[in-house]
């Protein structure tokens, strides 16, 4: 299983641009702390029941569609159940990175305002809407992620 996961905070907010979050994700570009599982952004200490993104954080992964299904399994298997977005509209977008032998997703999942600026449109940077629903103070089960939204990528090109 070969995940990569980054958690991008103010200060970092690098990785808005497809380009730079697939090098970020895959460590060819120094000076980020990236992570091999969801698990791993809590650095070995128990798991909150949710991961909060307030303000302009963001949570980036990538992987193929099964390797970030596994991840998230076992997430959860730890209680870690929930992304809590407050006082803001959740946002997923996607891009498909194609490699020599796989393809792999790079999501990031955000709060649409405060991430992505009411005037930006991750559209215009080479992203794709993973979950159109937009739900004020909500967030998303990673249950969901990984069973519901994740599966609709499976088979479709790279193009990055």
């Amino acid at each position: 299983m070969s995940v990569d996961v980054y958690y991008d905070s103010p200060g970092l907010f690098s990785a808005q641009d497809p380009r730079t979050a697939i090098a970020i994700l895959s460590e060819s570009q120094q000076g980020y702390l990236v992570r091999h599982s969801f698990m791993g952004m809590y650095g070995g200490q128990q798991l909150p029941p949710y991961a909060t993104l307030v303000g302009r954080d963001a949570i980036l992964m990538m992987g193929t569609t099964s390797d970030l299904q596994n991840d998230i399994h076992w997430t959860i298997s730890y209680q870690l159940t929930w992304i809590n977005i407050p006082n803001d509209y959740l946002s997923i977008w996607y891009v498909r990175r194609s490699t020599m032998d796989k393809t792999k997703t790079v999501v990031s999942v955000a709060p649409l305002q405060s991430y992505w600026g009411n005037t930006q449109n991750p559209e215009n940077r080479g992203w794709r809407n993973l979950y159109p629903n937009q739900v004020l103070n909500g967030g998303i089960s990673l249950q969901t992620l990984k069973d519901t939204i994740l599966p609709t990528v499976q088979g479709s090109r790279g193009w990055f």
